[in-house]
């Protein structure tokens, strides 16, 4: 009865025509080879006419209505995958409402159906890092599929593994576990077989724009644009192209041409928002990244980097709200546990930005050795020898530092720190602070903080009879606020490690190369 209710909804003053459609449901129709369609192979009326609600409800921008009727669809007809992927496509779930709807469609599939179930768990959460938390120590993507996962049992047991959709939701989790070289791979794996198949358009060029492909990017954005010059992914790869090559005021424009053709395409206003914040430009980059908000309720990353915007104008209760909030819709991802401690220690809480930090570095010693991932914890660790700095627990500082410079071991800001905290050691330690600060200078010729306190440990070991015999005496002018140098990579300064080293879906570019070539503009 809820289900005629339901068309009702819909066709109000045509029952007879309804009736008519539901009579046509239950007889078998036959084809011209005789091949008999049973009443399971039909469309299931009431699950269409949920469907037609929910894309209603969405195009008002009503996430909860659309929400509740979309997933009505499915709990009618798990076969109604048009509702499935417009939840999906749209991010209107969050990571645990994901979770939450996948054990209720595995719930009304028929046992029969083991194939769709691993393939909507499969589309479902792809944006999780949690099977890092396990206990398991053996966390890799492969590894994770030997462990009997949606993935590989589509690839192995039905013999799906070459499926665009299998292909798509194994791309997505890979970029999302920030793994974009295998992202990659498997995108243009998808986009050369069909490159029809613009879905796989958004992780394919952001991939690239995190690889640095810049001349791929660049024929990819000109192949796009002459096919579908009305497309708004067309313009979003262009875009993306500029944002590569550090030419923000084209990616701008691009970007802003990608929302223009299609006001819904949400990763344009995320590529809008990095463009203006490449530039400094916070309050232009907050407006996109709400726009995008508002298109992608389910999705974290906007408000992440809107409280990332936040927290360098420094409005540190409000980057922590908005922070919160990306926090509840993605649990675990390593980026929020970040900037979370970095507002705790910029408010001088330095016990919650330990823990914050300690999160992250929990997931960073239970990855393997050579998990993408990895690469993600280092302003994380880095951050937490910051903390023990102000703690004035300066071993552990040093020991932290360390940590950070064998995930990333040419990073010259953590060499200058480290030098720093043992120069601060004295002792012994005060050679060792002149070779970290040599490294530093190789690295980063032109850093002033690691140049002035150079001179000043040299000074230093000069002035004292004894090198063993060394005494706090550098504690002042250290780390005294009034007489430190004022170099963005200060030892006090943590603005360097403020941000995620990339911000998803459409990256901010960190060093990124140049290219010589321009896209033509017309």
């Amino acid at each position: 009865s809820s289900n005629i209710q339901t068309i009702h909804l819909i066709h109000e003053d045509n029952d007879d025509d309804i009736d008519q459609k539901e009579n046509n449901e239950q007889e078998n129709v036959r084809q011209g080879d005789d091949t008999l369609i049973t009443e399971e192979a039909l469309i299931d009326l009431a699950a269409a006419a949920c469907c037609i609600i929910g894309q209603a409800y969405a195009a008002m921008e009503n996430r909860s209505r659309a929400v509740e009727w979309l997933q009505r669809a499915l709990m009618v007809d798990p076969k109604c995958t048009e509702a499935l992927s417009l939840l999906i496509d749209r991010k209107m779930l969050s990571v645990n409402e994901q979770f939450i709807l996948r054990d209720k469609i595995l719930q009304v599939l028929d046992v029969s159906e083991s194939w769709r179930a691993d393939l909507y768990a499969a589309m479902l959460g792809t944006q999780d890092n949690n099977h890092f938390f396990s206990n398991s120590t053996n966390n890799t993507e492969e590894e994770e599929d030997q462990g009997g996962g949606a993935i590989p049992r589509l690839e192995r047991i039905h013999g799906l593994g070459d499926d665009p959709q299998v292909l798509r939701a194994r791309a997505e989790r890979l970029y999302y576990r920030h793994d974009p070289r295998a992202a990659y791979k498997i995108a243009k794996r998808i986009y050369n077989a069909d490159p029809f198949d613009l879905r796989i358009v958004p992780v394919y060029v952001a991939s690239m724009l995190e690889l640095k492909e810049s001349h791929e990017l660049f024929a990819v954005a000109h192949a796009l644009v002459k096919s579908y010059p009305k497309h708004a992914c067309s313009w979003f790869a262009v875009g993306v192209y500029y944002l590569l090559v550090r030419k923000f005021d084209a990616a701008q424009r691009y970007f802003h041409k990608s929302a223009k053709i299609n006001p819904r395409f949400a990763p344009a206003w995320i590529g809008f928002g990095n463009a203006f914040a490449a530039q400094d430009e916070s309050e232009q980059a907050m407006a996109a990244y709400r726009s995008a908000s508002r298109l992608f309720q389910g999705s974290h990353l906007p408000l992440l980097y809107i409280g990332m915007e936040y927290l360098r104008t420094n409005n540190l209760p409000l980057a922590k709200h908005f922070f919160h909030g990306a926090k509840a819709l993605c649990p675990h991802d390593p980026a929020i546990s970040n900037e979370l401690g970095v507002v705790a220690l910029r408010q001088a809480d330095y016990h919650n930005a330990i823990q914050f930090f300690n999160n992250v570095l929990e997931l960073f010693q239970r990855l393997p050795e050579k998990a993408p991932l990895k690469l993600v914890c280092e302003s994380s660790v880095s951050n937490l020898g910051h903390t023990y700095v102000k703690l004035g627990e300066f071993s552990k500082a040093a020991h932290y530092f360390q940590l950070a410079l064998t995930i990333k071991p040419n990073d010259p800001s953590t060499r200058a720190a480290l030098a720093a905290v043992y120069h601060v050691l004295g002792g012994s330690y005060l050679h060792k602070a002149i070779e970290y600060y040599h490294m530093s200078l190789a690295i980063r010729p032109n850093d002033s903080f690691a140049a002035e306190m150079l001179t000043r440990a040299i000074k230093d070991v000069l002035d004292i009879d004894d090198p063993f015999d060394f005494p706090h005496r550098t504690l002042p002018y250290i780390f005294d606020d009034d007489r430190r140098t004022s170099h963005e990579d200060n030892l006090h300064d943590a603005t360097m490690r403020d941000a995620s080293p990339i911000r998803r879906v459409v990256p901010l570019p960190g060093d990124l190369v140049h290219a010589s070539c321009d896209i033509d503009q017309d």
